[in-house]
């Protein structure tokens, strides 16, 4: 499995780097330990052939490559020919702070963004970013923090911005021409695609409350064809929708490159 392999890679990386370049590994390990925590933890989708043997083999293999990692990080504290003081620990801050800023709007999308707007998160997530890009060029000590903070920040938002172009493009060649509509989650149901933020993860993401919850994040709907659940896995409208709700969206060619942004 190509999770155990990257679980392998980083353990053997984290127990044979060099000590001065030791958190530099950690920074990178830091995310993708982050990552396989959450496709592990995630809802499944129809179409995924993971089961709960799986997911325990990963979780026995993270928990063991972490042990000789922790021992690791105690030896290189250890002093010897130079002070642990001089190792430089900023990398795996800012690693850890990026991650943190990406998993807690992560946890908070789309319970936020459904009561305040999309258009206002990515606003506000605008304005604190440059504001963290300010603050920095006038407080040098914490420039780092603050960098790393107003990166992830930009970061998200511009790949909000982009992602419903992949969304529209998706819709467009399953339509194939054909008139359709897109229903977006509401919480455990569905409602009509109104703008373009719309076809983000701020708003298009099912309730996580279910064990396949990840199928019904979105619905493509096509005149004369199945109804298809929105997969950010396959990033295509993949499976076919169990769901067998009558539409409740008018269908129209173009429907999703007609939306507005906001």
């Amino acid at each position: 499995m190509i999770a155990l392999t990257i679980i392998l890679c980083i353990f053997l990386v984290l127990l044979f780097t060099s000590r001065q370049s030791y958190p530099w590994a950690i920074a990178v390990a830091v995310p993708i330990y982050a990552w396989l925590c959450w496709i592990i933890t995630r809802p499944l989708p129809i179409s995924s052939n993971w089961g709960a043997v799986d997911r325990f083999i990963i979780w026995i293999a993270l928990f063991l490559s972490i042990i000789p990692a922790l021992l690791r990080l105690m030896f290189v504290h250890r002093s010897f020919d130079e002070s642990p003081s001089e190792i430089d620990w900023k990398p795996v801050q800012a690693s850890s702070l990026f991650v943190a800023i990406w998993g807690g709007a992560w946890l908070l999308t789309p319970t936020v963004p459904a009561l305040a707007g999309a258009a206002t998160c990515v606003t506000i997530g605008l304005l604190v970013s440059v504001a963290m890009f300010g603050i920095a060029r006038r407080m040098p000590r914490h420039r780092v923090i603050l960098v790393t903070a107003g990166t992830a920040m930009i970061t998200g938002v511009i790949a909000i911005l982009i992602w419903p172009l992949a969304v529209v493009l998706a819709a467009e060649q399953r339509a194939a021409g054909r008139p359709y509509c897109l229903m977006v989650a509401q919480g455990i149901n569905y409602r009509t695609a109104n703008n373009l933020l719309d076809l983000t993860p701020l708003i298009m993401r099912g309730h996580e409350g279910r064990r396949s919850a990840a199928n019904y994040h979105g619905e493509l709907l096509i005149s004369g064809e199945a109804n298809r659940n929105w997969s950010y896995e396959q990033v295509d409208f993949f499976d076919e929708s169990r769901d067998n709700k009558p539409p409740n969206c008018v269908a129209a060619v173009g429907f999703a490159r007609n939306l507005p942004w906001l």
